[in-house]
């Protein structure tokens, strides 16, 4: 798992990765394209500039299948948080009001990992592309609602946004991707580029670079990295997805758990997360029909076989103590 990086990637931490992940690895990259947070909207008091993090990394994951953008996501179906809407003498009036940039995201697919689960909130995520990639299964787990719009960076994150929430013009994308599962074979970022001598010296480590994947490898990509951190309030830590506002916790901690365990399961018992169960209602016509026959059959046929036992023993008891 590689969470919320803040440094730039270099090529040999890319390298280690990229043949990790040739040798059938699972990785979870769970990032932040932009310097976006709610520190830095509490220090503004009324807002910051969002810019690009330069990670260095989308050369990697481009290669694999997705591309994070440099944008951030507004949706007005999003978790609350206090804002002040007015003074009470002296004294600001607090109203937990919607947040767009803290998405309710959902699934609009039938994968086991996010298959009937509640909301996951992200907080100021960015919207994620994929790409062509030979060979990968591309599946997205988690998008946005149908009324969310995205703003590419730079951009200033600001509370008026609450006063913009209401035109519904603004707002009407649909379903941003948030959280996209790639699987499959991948090739090599490095293959045709990898200078020779640092070849020849992973070759003598007994770890020789491999241009295409030995084994599948599959790669979740989420574009946030907060959603998997814990808050905090005055009583200490919080649960995974919990709003310290109104204590309710959202389905991040069994979004993390299902991707773990279904990219770790070897037996496939996470797939049948995805088999749907239809129960099969009786034909009213003909219950109507039939259904005197079948109640006679029912409640008849149990006492007409205890009868017969009854008179199978009766006449076994006369016949022993006759003799």
């Amino acid at each position: 798992m590689i969470v919320k990086p803040t440094t730039p990637f270099s090529d040999e931490d890319k390298l280690k990765i990229d043949q990790y992940l040739m040798r059938g690895g699972k990785l979870l990259l769970l990032m932040d394209a932009l310097h976006a947070d709610m520190d830095s909207l509490v220090r503004s008091g009324k807002d910051f500039t969002a810019y690009g993090r330069d990670l260095r990394i989308d050369d990697l994951m481009f290669k694999y299948g997705a591309r994070i953008n440099q944008n951030l996501v507004q949706d007005k179906q999003s978790d609350v948080l206090p804002q002040a809407v007015g003074m009470v003498g002296d004294q600001p009036q607090i109203e937990l009001l919607p947040w767009p940039y803290f998405p309710l995201l959902y699934s609009q697919s039938n994968h086991p990992i996010a298959k009937n689960l509640d909301a996951v909130i992200m907080q100021f995520p960015n919207s994620i592309d994929t790409v062509k990639a030979e060979g990968i299964e591309k599946s997205i787990l988690l998008t946005s609602s149908n009324t969310t719009r995205t703003e590419n960076a730079p951009l200033i994150v600001t509370v008026e946004i609450l006063k913009r929430l209401d035109n519904a013009a603004a707002f009407k994308q649909s379903n941003v991707p948030l959280a996209v599962l790639l699987q499959g074979k991948f090739n090599s970022l490095f293959a045709n580029r990898l200078p020779r001598t640092v070849a020849d010296s992973l070759a003598a480590m007994g770890t020789p670079f491999l241009a295409n994947a030995s084994k599948p490898g599959q790669v979740l990509i989420t574009g946030d990295g907060d959603w998997v951190l814990n808050g905090f309030s005055r009583e200490g830590p919080l649960a995974m997805g919990t709003n310290p506002y109104t204590q309710y916790q959202f389905a991040n901690k069994n979004f993390l758990l299902n991707a773990i365990d279904y990219m770790t399961d070897e037996t496939g018992i996470m797939a049948t997360r995805s088999k749907d169960f239809t129960l099969r209602l009786l034909d009213p016509k003909k219950l109507e029909a039939s259904g005197n026959q079948w109640r006679m059959l029912n409640i008849g046929l149990p006492l007409l076989l205890l009868l017969m036992a009854a008179g199978i023993m009766q006449w076994l008891r006369r016949k022993r103590y006759t003799r």
